[in-house]
């Protein structure tokens, strides 16, 4: 008999009995539950996914679970709760675990079987070459789930699953400017699976640019006889400065020049007779 999901065995279940007229007949029959039951839990999906989920046991016993559901008047033994990837709305979701065994037994307390989805996610390997040590590369990944960053070659983790786009960053060391090629990488990232990505690095030297930032100038003006007088303590002159304050130098030195000869002339012309007149 089965009552409130369960069935029972009478025990025993026939009997042969004489019974005389006028005798009453009692015969003791013992009901004790023969099934058990599976609860099995879904988590994880949006509203409106269904599960994909296969219950299997004795006597090839099977059925489908798409939510949270108690399957119940189980045959007592072994069975087996294995669970599928589900995608919903494009977006694909993994279970855990994916596969378990459940020991039923005769008792009105189920057996418990969880099944929790998540987001299915993948990873990727970021290979790098062309780059000398102490210079670090820098990545920039979208795609199908949050924009992510990441530096130096190496595994990005936990990336959902789907297309994303790998973006390599020129870097600058000094004067020197790698640029990768190619400059961004598309891959598909599956569920517990590792895409690669590669990115050869080429160097750019950047011309020398010199900038002068103090300068030390020492004046020197020639003089008429071809000499060379270093003024100290005078401030530098710009080229043409120079040349004026030189031409202005010469024509002073020149008037001087002139002015002791006319002197002497002057002197010249005048005998002692004429200076003892006087």
């Amino acid at each position: 008999m089965t009552s409130g999901g369960a069935s029972y065995q009478p025990t025993p279940t026939a009997r042969d009995t004489t019974v005389a007229a006028g005798d009453t007949l009692r015969l003791p029959v013992q009901y004790t539950i023969a099934s058990g039951s599976i609860a099995v839990v879904v988590s994880g999906l949006p509203g409106g996914a269904a599960g994909s989920i296969t219950v299997t046991g004795p006597g090839g016993y099977t059925r489908s679970v798409t939510a949270t559901t108690t399957l119940t008047l189980l045959a007592p033994g072994s069975y087996t709760v294995t669970a599928a990837n589900v995608t919903a709305a494009g977006t694909t979701y993994v279970p855990t675990p994916t596969s378990q065994p459940v020991t039923v037994v005769a008792s009105l307390v189920a057996s418990t079987a969880t099944v929790s989805y998540a987001l299915a996610t993948g990873a990727v390997t970021i290979a790098t070459s062309g780059l000398p040590g102490g210079v670090t590369p820098t990545f920039t990944l979208t795609g199908t789930g949050s924009p992510r960053s990441a530096s130096g070659a190496g595994t990005v983790s936990a990336l959902t699953v789907g297309s994303w786009t790998i973006t390599a960053n020129t870097s600058v060391s000094g004067t020197t400017t790698y640029t990768p090629s190619p400059s961004s990488l598309s891959v598909s990232i599956t569920p517990n699976g590792t895409a690669t990505a590669s990115f050869a690095y080429t160097a750019t030297v950047a011309p020398t640019n010199f900038t002068i930032t103090n300068v030390y100038l020492t004046q020197a003006i020639q003089e008429l006889d071809n000499a060379v007088t270093l003024v100290a303590g005078r401030d530098a002159l710009s080229q043409d400065a120079l040349g004026e304050k030189a031409v202005q130098h010469a024509r002073e030195q020149r008037q001087d020049v002139d002015s002791e000869g006319h002197g002497e002339r002057r002197g010249q012309k005048k005998s002692p007779g004429e200076t003892g007149r006087s």
